[in-house]
């Protein structure tokens, strides 16, 4: 250790030993399967967001075990949230269990102290590995912000430590400003708690600076609204970190209301003009409304200070990022103003649970775009009613090129031209976006034409993606919805996904794999297990279960199941890219048009409605696919392998 001071620089070593408190044991065919778990942090106080990632399994069986084995974790956490309950009450499966999850990253919030073992499990559908490895201790906020490291802070009335809900021992404020309490209080190692019921007023952004570990919520009985928080000013409700601080971290924002008053420059937390590299931040249990941007942590700003510190020889400065940023059980309700719900990017991302409603508003944008991902958990939300002509989920990465006008495909990152905000080497890494799950999400449509798409902006831009997992999302169309998941990129898995067209447009299509202008080809997509059902009289030839648009390469169809009854001449695979694809065991043509799949419930309403009866020719319809789970994650295969995303149990 060095020390550096007034009093000079001093150096002292020593040898520390660390004992386990518990062994890590790895149990069954290790000689197959190779686990890697490694968890974003160990300790900390609660609410505590961790992300797990276990991308660095390798197993012998398969060269894509990202995509090809099957990940479940449980996270030894059965109290599950004093607040927001044990299971999800978001997304495609509302009820599932919020101490379980599944997919080579995920993440957990843990609500209450103590210490727990996580479990990874990971199965090749013959060999199967289990580990305990992770021991996540949490502390309890009552201890970490004792006495006056806490601050009640009321609107009208001098809060009364040990009453209403302020903790004893607890400071207290009077300050009807929220920027004014965030300025004077929200500093290391400090809870800032709000009156619920009270009403605070922000004519300026409110910026925390300062390190954590840190809170900033409520207090008070929970039959009162949250504390209202409203934006006055038409700037960023809350802000974090600065150009000077790229080191700011463990902070969290919970039970708070915030209210951006229909202003067009609005938004909710994030980084704004002059913020800088976060860390660690959890936002739970907010709520935005008649926001233009409710949460917006992208590298933009980050990726400007980065560049801007290497051109002008200060690179020891140029060490911005966004990273561990948890958005959970968070809820936006649009406004006349409203934009996006949420504009994203960084490393190692959560969003789980979020309720998301852009409104469908005429001048709005997407509910969720992201720049920039890598390794990010997008999962359980249920994200609604996009701006007109954009989508729920859009996801693409920063210019391989920022002159849009040179391709050069021997590049190993993206050129730094004349734009100092789109890329920088610590933010961005070698700019794909990657290693991204998309799972359990509720999309519904309004006026837009496309739901979900991982590919470039726009024509122009070679923008990289691989490495994506789409699994049991559950796609609900307007009247003018046309293709649920559009796809430019490589190394893409969408399985065990059902689309539901039936309030969809004239041009109805589930899946389409294409080239977007100067991209890299897209390559290795599998599509398998989806099921797509629509009940409206699509016109002759626009329905179309899968579609393939040259160039593309190594595409694989299996198992995918379509009935539209009422279309006319319905097309369960468009194939314009002649051998590029593998196919097997998809409904044929006749089967979308005139074979019912006999689902268990016709009009099928929830997912569960999709299991196939008795009879149908989707039962045992299947090829051997590395899908070892369906929608209700039911093992698969049980027998022979069903069509489909619902197996027959």
């Amino acid at each position: 250790m060095t020390c550096t001071g007034p009093g000079g620089t001093g150096t002292q070593s020593t040898t520390v030993t660390v004992t386990s408190g518990q062994a890590c044991s790895t149990t069954g065919a290790t000689n197959a399967i190779a686990l890697s778990n490694v968890s974003s942090r160990i300790s900390g106080v609660a609410p505590l967001a961790v992300f797990f990632d276990a991308t660095g399994t390798t197993a012998t069986a398969t060269t894509r075990p990202f995509h090809d084995l099957e990940y479940r974790w449980s996270f030894g956490d059965v109290s599950g949230s004093p607040v927001s309950g044990m299971t999800w009450t978001t997304g495609s499966r509302p009820g599932s269990s919020r101490n379980a999850a599944t997919g080579p990253v995920a993440a957990h919030v843990f609500e209450a102290s103590g210490t727990y073992t996580v479990s990874l499990t990971v199965t090749d559908g013959s060999n199967t590995v289990s580990n305990n490895c992770a021991q996540i201790t949490v502390q309890n906020p009552a201890d970490v912000f004792s006495g006056n490291n806490t601050v009640c802070v009321a609107q009208l009335t001098l809060p009364v430590a040990g009453s209403d809900g302020c903790p004893v021992g607890a400071s207290s404020a009077r300050q009807a400003s929220f920027p004014a309490a965030i300025s004077s209080y929200a500093t290391t190692g400090k809870r800032v708690l709000f009156k619920r019921g009270d009403t605070f007023t922000a004519a300026t952004e409110a910026r925390i600076t300062a390190t954590g570990p840190g809170i900033v919520g409520s207090y008070g009985s929970d039959v009162l609204p949250l504390p209202l928080i409203q934006m006055t000013g038409n700037t960023n409700v809350l802000g974090f970190s600065s150009s000077s601080t790229p080191g700011f971290k463990d902070w969290r924002i919970m039970d708070l209301d915030m209210d951006g008053m229909n202003g067009d420059a609005t938004s909710g937390t994030g980084i704004s003009s002059a913020s800088g590299g976060v860390a660690q931040v959890t936002v739970l249990r907010l709520t935005y409304r008649n926001m233009n941007n409710a949460i917006g942590f992208a590298l933009d700003l980050i990726n400007y200070f980065n560049n801007y510190f290497i051109a002008n020889g200060r690179p020891a400065e140029a060490t911005h990022t966004v990273d561990q940023v948890a958005v959970v059980d968070s809820t936006v309700i649009p406004g006349a103003a409203t934009v996006y719900s949420a504009y994203d990017s960084g490393n190692r991302i959560a969003f789980m649970g979020n309720n998301f409603d852009n409104g469908g508003n005429p001048s709005g944008s997407h509910v969720t775009r992201w720049p920039f991902l890598n390794k990010a958990v997008i999962s359980n939300n249920t994200f609604s009613r996009p701006g007109f002509t954009r989508l729920a989920i859009k996801l693409h990465a920063p210019y391989w090129n920022a002159t849009f006008n040179v391709f050069d495909p021997a590049a190993t990152q993206p050129v730094i031209a004349s734009n100092y905000s789109n890329y920088s080497v610590y933010a961005n890494g070698d700019g794909y976006s990657k290693y991204v799950v998309i799972s359990d999400n509720k999309l519904t449509d309004a006026a837009n034409p496309w739901s979900v798409e991982l590919g470039p902006q726009d024509s122009g831009s070679d923008e990289r993606i691989r490495n994506v997992i789409v699994e049991r999302n559950w796609w609900v169309a307007n009247t003018a919805s046309q293709v649920a998941l559009r796809i430019s990129a490589s190394e893409i898995t969408a399985r065990n996904n059902i689309f539901n067209f039936s309030n969809g447009s004239n041009s109805q299509t589930a899946v389409q794999v294409v080239k977007d202008g100067v991209v890299l080809t897209s390559d290795q997509v599998r599509l398998y297990n989806n099921t797509i059902y629509s009940s409206y009289a699509v016109p002759s030839s626009q329905f179309a279960g899968i579609e393939l648009s040259a160039p593309v390469t190594n595409i694989t169809a299996r198992n995918n199941l379509a009935y539209a009854p009422n279309a006319s001449g319905p097309v369960m695979l468009v194939n314009n890219c002649g051998a590029c694809l593998t196919q097997s065991n998809n409904s044929s043509d006749a089967q979308v048009k005139n074979t019912s799949p006999n689902f268990s419930t016709m009009p099928p309403v929830a997912p569960s409605d999709y299991t196939p009866l008795a009879g149908s020719y989707a039962i045992g319809g299947g090829a051997s696919v590395p899908v070892w789970s369906d929608f209700l994650l039911q093992s698969r295969p049980q027998g022979v392998i069903d069509m489909g995303a619902v197996e027959v149990p």
